[in-house]
């Protein structure tokens, strides 16, 4: 019986998380994405209603009660310009061009400037080969060249400094 209770709660529990309705997020809140033109703003909407239809009675006047009820008819230019939406800007002019980094990029982690030697990580599968030369970037700028020399453990893999210097967290790149 217990445990009858227990799961008839915990399925009370479960069912209250599923029943409740996220808030949508508002579209105000968010920006452009940079280099692309502007969003343009969504056109107003307009919902049309289904006039009521008439009584078929034999009267020959309808009651004033029933005057007012009926919708008065829009010109269509009004309409056409609720509608309208704004024209898009010309994107022609302004494409953003992407273009994957194909090589290869490493982090140095650590720095033994007695025994000039760097241990080196890299991306999991993106490993460079034994006696490769790599450059060494701090801040964009080269400051140094390693060659990897091994041993390797997992994503991370040792090389000697061949010429300038390094520092933990500096870019190593392929030539």
């Amino acid at each position: 019986m217990r445990f009858l209770i227990f799961c008839v709660l915990l399925a009370v529990l479960a069912g209250t998380g599923c029943f409740h309705r996220k808030a949508a997020a508002p579209q105000e809140h968010f920006s452009d994405v940079p280099g692309l033109p502007p969003t343009p703003s969504p056109a107003p909407v307009e919902v049309k209603r289904k006039p009521k239809p008439e009584p078929k009675e034999a009267s020959p006047a309808p009651a004033p009660a029933e005057a007012k009820r009926k919708p008065k008819p829009q010109p269509k230019e009004a309409k056409v310009e609720a509608v309208a939406a704004p024209a898009e800007p010309k994107a022609s002019s302004q494409k953003l061009i992407v273009t994957p980094e194909t090589g290869l990029v490493g982090k140095v982690e650590t720095v033994n400037q007695n025994l000039r030697y760097v241990v080196l990580s890299f991306p999991i599968g993106h490993l460079p080969a034994m006696e490769q030369r790599m450059n060494v970037y701090r801040h964009g700028l080269k400051v140094g060249e390693v060659k990897v020399s091994g041993p390797q453990i997992e994503d991370n893999v040792v090389a000697d400094i061949v010429e300038g210097d390094s520092g933990p967290g500096d870019e190593v790149r392929d030539k």
